[in-house]
């Protein structure tokens, strides 16, 4: 009696160890692994059964990245990771895979499709280029994963998203734009708070690099302030360079939000202060406010904020009303459409 050549069990087992120790049967039979075969080697213990059509190597410890394949696979072809779940895959700030449901996003309602826990969307087309593969499972890219989040999270939590994505390098802002002109002909759930995050950025010239540093900026926008530049860069006086969080050139004054993390140790204190005094030994004036007062005290920052711009810019000879916004400037400000105007980096 004729053997089967072993080779193609071998491939699928090779490609399985890639995948979390999977394998779906459409992977299989791509491989020339029969479903007798596959059925013989669930009896014979080498694979175990997960879904109607996945299977797993016996034996290999479950993981978070595995169970959310095993949805995605689930899916026959029609599901990749999305929401919350691809956010955690890219890296986006906020995001972990421990501890949250799976959630996943359909190409085709029609067919029916569950589950165990997983939070299901849908949508009715999705190009090739909104599909990309990390650690080994296939998901929305960054971009269409921001839009989605735009429509599951709250505005201000979305802004933040794009903050830490742009910072990272993960979402470029022209293809962003480029991205929501095609989303808005197609009524796109998220098209609205995108659009209205996206146009709020050409106000500012460099991306806020935290969280924190989104906070301060949304207060210096409802203390009625001109917007300031993020990440300023300044010439310390010893010749260094600097960057500040948020600045007014024209005044030469700025502010940093001091987080938890990057300024706790004695000696990011100590380096922080030696900063601080090179850049006033070059003329720059900075303000620092903790985690605390940008959170729980918006009006002391606000205060603190307008009067030392005023005073700092009376001190140079300027204006101040040139750097508060009037009536109708505040009622502008929001409202920059996102197809006028592109910031572009130089």
């Amino acid at each position: 009696m004729r053997r089967s050549d072993p080779r193609p069990v071998s491939q699928m087992l090779s490609l399985a160890a890639c995948q979390h120790a999977l394998i779906a049967r459409s992977q299989a039979h791509a491989l020339s692994v029969t479903s007798r075969q596959l059925a013989a080697l669930e009896r014979s213990n080498v694979l175990e059964r997960r879904a109607e059509h996945v299977f797993a190597v016996s034996g290999a410890p479950m993981t978070t990245h595995q169970a959310i394949l095993e949805a995605v696979l689930a899916g026959a072809g029609r599901a990749v990771a999305g929401g919350r779940t691809a956010a955690a895959l890219h890296g986006f700030d906020g995001y972990r895979l421990d501890g949250q449901s799976v959630e996943l996003l359909l190409f085709e309602r029609g067919r029916a499709f569950s589950w165990p826990g997983a939070t299901l969307h849908y949508s009715s087309r999705i190009a090739s280029c909104e599909i990309v593969v990390v650690d080994s499972i296939a998901c929305t890219d960054p971009i269409r994963t921001w839009f989605m989040l735009c429509s599951i999270e709250s505005p201000g939590r979305a802004e933040e998203i794009l903050d830490g994505a742009e910072r990272d390098g993960l979402i470029d802002r022209e293809a962003a734009h480029d991205r929501l002109e095609q989303w808005r002909e197609m009524g796109r759930n998220g098209v609205t708070v995108a659009a209205a995050i996206l146009g709020r950025r050409e106000q500012v010239a460099h991306t806020p690099q935290s969280v924190l540093e989104r906070r301060l900026l949304r207060l210096v926008a409802r203390a009625g302030l001109v917007a300031p530049e993020c990440q300023y860069p300044v010439r310390r006086a010893d010749g260094r360079m600097a960057y500040v969080d948020v600045a007014w050139p024209d005044l030469r004054y700025g502010a940093e939000a001091d987080g938890h993390v990057a300024h706790a140790t004695r000696a990011q204190r100590r380096s922080d202060n030696q900063r601080q005094n090179a850049l006033l030994a070059g003329g720059f004036e900075l303000s620092r406010f903790t985690w605390e007062e940008i959170t729980h005290e918006a009006a002391y920052v606000q205060r603190t904020l307008r009067d030392t711009i005023r005073a700092r810019a009376q001190r140079l000879g300027l204006d101040p009303r040139a750097f508060f916004l009037s009536d109708d400037r505040m009622r502008s400000s929001g409202r920059t459409s996102a197809r006028k105007g592109r910031h572009r980096r130089k």
